[in-house]
């Protein structure tokens, strides 16, 4: 399979690729995690566009919507746009007074946008606001369905306390589940489902405080039903963390 572009991501995520197209890159995110990686990074990005008022026509509707899927989505782009008017705020006082000067900014308006300095300081409050919650995303094709789901568990939704219940809309292919870590700093993870999916050598992420793994699982994993997910660490100091969640269709 040829690698996508950044361009062809972009216009997955705003929902013009056919079905066709949008596919095999559907199964690559089930399978392959550094493709998520890369995924998440373009609709940072995109993110990152929005919020500074750099789309137009047919672009700025796709993505308003792709964003305004969730209240988490919204939240994120709400972060986006405060931390956008701050950094412009910054940079208006502190731009040298007069005419612009050739190799300036003000002449060149596109060059070195510092884009991911801010863009990740929005996902890492947006990521904050969000830590008591189940976080709850899908990566929609608008042509195609859905592509992946992400189940968020916290720190505070350990097991012990009530089931966690989440609503799997009917005909997820895979389930992008996230787990809240607190072992020594570095260290690597299991995460295992029941006794019907495990992944091992997860290394621990970080958006500002929050610590986590994540992995794709076979939607299969997480049927209707009772589950238990634990987040073991593999390296460092003993560590595990445990939920219980109760799955329906929705």
């Amino acid at each position: 399979m040829t690698e996508p572009t950044d361009d062809t991501l972009r216009d997955w995520l705003l929902g013009k690729l056919a079905p066709a197209e949008a596919g095999p890159l559907e199964q690559r995110l089930i399978e392959d995690e550094d493709f998520a990686a890369r995924l998440r990074a373009v609709e940072n990005d995109l993110l990152d566009d929005l919020a500074q008022g750099a789309l137009a026509g047919d672009e700025r509707a796709r993505a308003a919507a792709y964003f305004a899927a969730t209240p988490k989505d919204r939240a994120r782009l709400r972060i986006a746009r405060a931390l956008a008017a701050v950094g412009a705020e910054a940079h208006a006082a502190n731009a040298p007074r007069g005419r612009g000067h050739a190799g300036t900014d003000a002449s060149r308006p596109h060059a070195m946008r510092p884009r991911r300095r801010w863009a990740g300081a929005a996902l890492a409050l947006a990521s904050v606001a969000a830590v008591a919650l189940i976080g709850v995303r899908l990566y929609p094709s608008l042509v195609s369905g859905p592509a992946a789901f992400t189940i968020t568990l916290t720190d505070g939704q350990q097991r012990g306390a009530a089931s966690i219940e989440i609503a799997v809309p009917q005909g997820a292919q895979a389930l992008r589940v996230q787990a809240e870590v607190d072992g020594d700093a570095g260290a690597h993870y299991l995460l295992a489902i029941d006794d019907t999916f495990a992944a091992s050598g997860l290394p621990e992420r970080k958006s500002g405080a929050y610590r986590f793994v994540e992995t794709m699982v076979p939607a299969a994993a997480l049927a209707p039903g009772a589950h238990r997910v634990r987040a073991v660490a593999e390296s460092g100091a003993p560590s595990e963390s445990s939920w219980t969640l109760t799955t329906r269709n929705e």
